[in-house]
């Protein structure tokens, strides 16, 4: 049981992941986007926070935050 649930848990990661990938994609034809954009981070940088705060974040954060971390300023 704990197979299946972890296996639908990749695949929405998976998912969720495609879907900012194509969000990303669409804004950048939205000049106003370029400008407060945030690029996602690395498995690197990830990394380095987790170890800095002694936390391990869910699968479904780390995948959102290596697409899309954010944005420059409000």
């Amino acid at each position: 049981m704990a197979s299946s649930n972890h296996s639908e848990d990749d695949d929405f990661v998976r998912r969720a992941s495609e879907y900012w990938e194509r969000l990303n994609e669409n804004l950048t034809h939205v000049p106003k986007f370029h400008s407060i954009h945030q690029a996602g981070v690395t498995e690197e940088q990830l990394k380095q926070f987790e170890s800095k705060l002694n936390i391990t974040l869910p699968k479904e954060i780390r995948a959102v935050i290596k697409v899309h971390d954010g944005r420059k300023h409000i």
